[in-house]
C-alpha cells in the first residue's frame, strides 16, 4: 500500500443533484418564515391572552398623561349626570339665582375632574387600577377566544370599570357639601360586585345609578373582531408553527451538504423575517388604533397598544439576540479545518 503524495491533487468531490440545494434552500426559507410566526404568537399567548402578565405590561396606564385626561373627564362627566347635580344645585339657590347653576355645575365637574385626575396618579388608586384592568383583560380574553357565554358587551363596547374612583369623586362631592354630610358611601375596600355597590349607592343617594357610571370604553365590536381574528389564528396555530419550523429546518439542514453554513442561512434568514415583522408591526397597530371613531376610546387603545409594542419589541430584541448567537456560532463551525457537519457527497 502507497502514501498518498501531498502533491497530487485530491479526487473530485461528487456534487450532490443540484435540486437538492434549491430544495435545502426553500426549505430553509419556509423555516425563517415560520420561526418569525411562531415567536410572535407565543408572545401573544404570554402577554395578550394572560391576565397576570398582560396587568403587569399595562400596570403604568394611570401615569400615562393621555388616560389621566380621559379618564378623569370621563368620570366626572357621568358623575355630574347622573347624580343630577345641576338640580341639586338649583334648589340650594336663590329664585333669582338658578340662572347660575349650570356654571356651577361646570366648575363643580372641572373640580371632581381634578380630583379624579389627582387620585388616579396617586399610589392609592394602583390598587383599584390594577384590579379594574384584571377584570377587563378577563372579559377581553373571553371575547377573544369566543368563550363569552356570560360576558357581555355594553352596546358592543368592551369597558373598563372604574366605578371605585366614582365613588372616590363623590366622596369629594360629600366633602364640598353639594351632597348632604350624612349619606352613606359604599365601602369598595372589599367589594367585588360593583352592579350590587351601584345599587346600594342609588339608594342611599335616592337616584337611578345608571350602570355606565365608572364605565370607560377601550374598545369596540369591530377592533375586538379584527383582533378575535388574529388571536384565534395564532392561537390555534402557534403549536403547529413551532413543529414546521423545526421539521423544515431539520430537513434543511440534512439535505444540505455544508449544514452548518444551512444553519448560518436558516438562521439570518430568520433575523431578517424578524426585523421585516418588526418594522410592519407600528404600521399594524396604527391601523387597529385608527379603526376607533372615538376620540377618546381610540386615546384609551393608544396608551395599551403602545405598552403591548414595546412589550413585544423587547421579546423580538431578545430573539434576534439569540439568532445572532446562533448566527456567529455556525459561522464560526463553518470555517473550522475540520468539518464535523459535511456530508462529504456534496457542496451545498
Amino acid at each position: 500500500m502507497t502514501a498518498l503524495d501531498p502533491m497530487e491533487p485530491s479526487p473530485p468531490t461528487r456534487r450532490s443533484p443540484r435540486w437538492r440545494a434549491w430544495l435545502a434552500v426553500a426549505l430553509a426559507v419556509v423555516a425563517a418564515l415560520c420561526f418569525t410566526l411562531a415567536a410572535i404568537a407565543t408572545w401573544t399567548r404570554a402577554t395578550v391572552l394572560d391576565t397576570e402578565r398582560y396587568v403587569a405590561v399595562v400596570t403604568d396606564l394611570g401615569a400615562d398623561e393621555r388616560v389621566i385626561a380621559v379618564v378623569s373627564q370621563r368620570l366626572a362627566t357621568q358623575t355630574v349626570v347622573a347624580l343630577e347635580i345641576e338640580t341639586r344645585v338649583s334648589s340650594v339657590l336663590p329664585p333669582r339665582a338658578t340662572f347660575l347653576a349650570p356654571t356651577l355645575t361646570e366648575r363643580i365637574e372641572a373640580s371632581v375632574a381634578r380630583g379624579i385626575s389627582q387620585l388616579i396618579s396617586s399610589d392609592r388608586a394602583q390598587g383599584i387600577w390594577s384590579e379594574a384592568n384584571r377584570r377587563l383583560h378577563t372579559r377581553l380574553v373571553a371575547v377573544l377566544r369566543d368563550e363569552a357565554e356570560n360576558v357581555t358587551l355594553e352596546d358592543g363596547v368592551l369597558t373598563l370599570d372604574l366605578f371605585p374612583l366614582v365613588v372616590s369623586a363623590i366622596a369629594e362631592l360629600q366633602a364640598q357639601g353639594v351632597i348632604p354630610a350624612e349619606v352613606p358611601l359604599p365601602d369598595l375596600s372589599a367589594e367585588a360586585d360593583m352592579e350590587a355597590a351601584r345599587e346600594r349607592l342609588g339608594t342611599a343617594l335616592g337616584v337611578a345609578i345608571p350602570a355606565e357610571l365608572g364605565q370607560v370604553a377601550v374598545a369596540d365590536t369591530p377592533v375586538l373582531q379584527r383582533l378575535q381574528t388574529a388571536v384565534q389564528t395564532f392561537d390555534a396555530l402557534v403549536i403547529w408553527l413551532w413543529v414546521a419550523a423545526a421539521a423544515t429546518a431539520l430537513a434543511a439542514v440534512l439535505l444540505a451538504g455544508r449544514r452548518a453554513r444551512m444553519v448560518l442561512l436558516i438562521a439570518l434568514l430568520a433575523i431578517g423575517a424578524t426585523s421585516i415583522v418588526r418594522l410592519l408591526i407600528p404600521a399594524g397597530i396604527d391601523v387597529l388604533d385608527g379603526a376607533v371613531a372615538d376620540a377618546q376610546r381610540r386615546l384609551m387603545l393608544e396608551a395599551i397598544t403602545e405598552r403591548l409594542q414595546a412589550d413585544l419589541f423587547a421579546w423580538l430584541a431578545s430573539l434576534l439576540l439569540a439568532l445572532a448567537v446562533v448566527a456567529v456560532a455556525a459561522w464560526v463551525v463553518s470555517h473550522l479545518p475540520w468539518r464535523p457537519w459535511t456530508r462529504p457527497t456534496g457542496d451545498t
